[in-house]
């Protein structure tokens, strides 16, 4: 099974479009789909992080540590 999230709106069949950063989408799709991996390949381009660093780095930072939350909530069920 490959899940594919993308933040912005996707026309492809059997993907899921949500922001990452929201814990409760990313809690309940890995409760519900309890996935064997994740590959996190999810990140602000390179023009992003120069020309704000901060909010990238800080949303990119969230994204990563809901996606860890999640798991070890979801391992411990």
């Amino acid at each position: 099974c490959q899940i594919q999230i993308y933040k912005q709106e996707n026309l492809k069949r059997d993907n899921f479009n949500f922001d990452l950063c929201e814990e409760k989408k990313v809690s309940n799709l890995i409760s519900t789909e309890n996935p064997d991996y994740i590959f996190h390949f999810a990140t602000g381009s390179a023009l992003a992080y120069k020309n704000n660093f901060m909010d990238v780095y800080y949303e990119d930072s969230l994204v990563t540590k809901n996606i860890i939350k999640c798991l070890n909530d979801n391992e411990a069920t």
